[in-house]
């Protein structure tokens, strides 16, 4: 289970990595051919850079959270305080940039994280089925809030 997680993390850091460069290549060529397109611009021309650089590098900062997290040993107390900071974070990007989707983002890989790693408290070990299925139906109303919420800054 964790091997699939890190390997969905480390193709999501490398995705991410390789969209900003290409990004910003692709903005600086576009700047160097099109220079009076950007001097009608109060902003700099590479502030779409910098903002990019902003949302994957927070991006990039939670899926290395997420394998350090992974890295101990995944319990039903440590995700949950994954899930609350990743959601925290999430809800910082959105307040920051005025986007809410970053909040709907978090839900979403919060809820696929329990459906991904269903974990339970220890109490509920005697019925490990039910309490695996509990959790991912957690996930998908996790999931589900993700995807019918609204959330607007």
């Amino acid at each position: 289970m964790r091997d699939k997680i890190n390997t969905f993390l480390n193709c999501l850091i490398g995705a991410f990595i390789g969209v900003f460069l290409s990004r910003s290549v692709y903005t600086y060529w576009d700047y160097k051919t099109h220079p009076e397109l950007y001097a009608m611009s109060s902003a700099p021309w590479y502030t779409t850079i910098l903002l990019f650089g902003i949302v994957s590098g927070g991006i990039i900062l939670a899926a290395f959270i997420v394998k350090f997290m992974i890295g101990k040993k995944l319990t039903f107390q440590n995700q949950i305080f994954l899930g609350v900071v990743l959601i925290a974070a999430a809800n910082a990007l959105a307040f920051i940039f005025r986007f809410g989707i970053f909040a709907n983002i978090a839900w979403i890989l919060y809820g696929l994280l329990f459906l991904i790693n269903p974990v339970y408290p220890k109490r509920y070990h005697g019925e490990r089925e039910k309490a695996k299925l509990g959790a991912r139906i957690a996930g998908a109303l996790c999931i589900l809030v993700g995807f019918l919420t609204r959330f607007i800054v």
